[in-house]
């Protein structure tokens, strides 16, 4: 029964690593557009546009990098639960050869 709640567990945690890669690709292209739309106001001299475009800059970045953290701390818990998968599973096959 406990190897199935481990497995569970892993699945779980590799579907929200998966979203939060989904996620941070997302912020990326949003990131790489607004880019573009501020050197494009910043070559014209827009500076009230420049000006909106920067803060949502900044805003998007702060959220991709957040998105990122939780990323990795997701990756990490995903390491340490296949790591226990693998050893439950090879005490399962151990005590299966003792029998």
């Amino acid at each position: 029964m406990s190897d199935i709640t481990d497995y569970e567990a892993f699945n779980q945690l590799e579907q929200k690593f998966n979203t939060a890669c989904t996620c941070l690709k997302s912020l990326n292209s949003s990131i790489a557009c607004m880019q573009t739309r501020y050197d494009r106001a910043s070559k014209v001299n827009r500076r009230s546009y420049r000006y909106t475009l920067r803060i949502r800059l900044v805003v998007l970045e702060g959220v991709r990098n957040m998105y990122y953290q939780y990323a990795m701390q997701k990756a990490e818990q995903l390491e340490e639960a296949k790591e226990q998968l693998e050893e439950s599973m090879s005490g399962t096959e151990e005590e299966d050869m003792e029998c």
